[in-house]
């Protein structure tokens, strides 16, 4: 239900943010789509319901519950919380072993979510798992990848919010910080690599990859702390492969 606020961006119900507010936001709390049911008086209490606007409502709600791309924030019961949280997973996880055959016959070995304390780091690091990493043992090259399953940034705003998701910076818990984090501890520690491969030390390259589920603006943003040609989109990853083999 969207309820009756004293102004647009005030009087938010529990659990929405500021930007559930913002009429040129996504995937926010307080929109028709979100809460096709309007209250237009608050003594009676009055309601308008526009029966197209609600079935787009029920459309919008269950198409976004079953490809797990409502955040958790949305939803006030722990259980809700845990079936979001599953299906994100698990969206992710066939996403993440998509990219793995990908690279598989390209001609590289390859493991899935490896948690870095599996390589020696220390588990207060809060280092997490590397997506995949893949290797080819005749060329020595390493491939640390984070992969993410995104949505297509709709609008401008959308293209600027996937910027601020993605600023790379290590210090804070953005989409891309932690990956950074995590390839410094590599770049810091190729021995342990180099056993986990089996490619002698002085042979491996390693290289870091954002593998995204489609065409994203942070491949072509040269600000970001992180190589613009190192996001490889996924339809782009054989070519990008079959070219460092050319």
């Amino acid at each position: 239900m969207l309820p009756i606020r004293s102004a647009w961006d005030t009087d938010l119900p529990a659990r929405c943010r500021p930007s559930d507010a913002f009429p040129w936001r996504f995937r926010r709390q307080l929109s028709l789509l979100t809460r096709p049911v309007v209250e237009t008086v608050t003594s009676p209490r009055t309601f308008f319901i526009s029966v197209p606007q609600l079935e787009k409502g029920v459309a919008y709600w269950l198409g976004n519950l079953n490809d797990g791309y409502f955040p958790r924030e949305f939803f006030a019961s722990k259980e809700m919380r845990r079936f979001i949280g599953s299906i994100a997973r698990r969206r992710g996880q066939e996403f993440t072993r998509s990219v793995g055959t990908m690279f598989n016959e390209a001609g590289y070995s390859f493991d899935i979510e490896i948690e870095v304390t599996a390589l020696g780091a220390s588990k207060h690091a809060g280092l997490g798992d590397i997506d995949i990493l893949a290797w080819q043992t005749n060329t020595g090259r390493v491939f640390a990848a984070e992969c993410k399953r995104l949505q297509t940034a709709l609008t401008p705003r959308e293209v600027i919010q996937r910027l601020e998701d993605f600023r790379g910076s290590r210090e804070q818990k953005d989409s891309l910080g932690r990956h950074l984090r995590r390839v410094d501890w590599l770049r810091a520690n190729l021995d342990a690599l180099a056993a986990w491969t089996k490619i002698p030390l002085e042979q491996l390259t390693l290289t870091p990859l954002l593998i995204p589920s489609e065409i994203v603006p942070m491949q072509f943003f040269e600000d970001m702390d992180f190589p613009t040609d190192h996001v490889v989109p996924f339809d782009d990853l054989p070519s990008f492969l079959s070219k460092l083999s050319a």
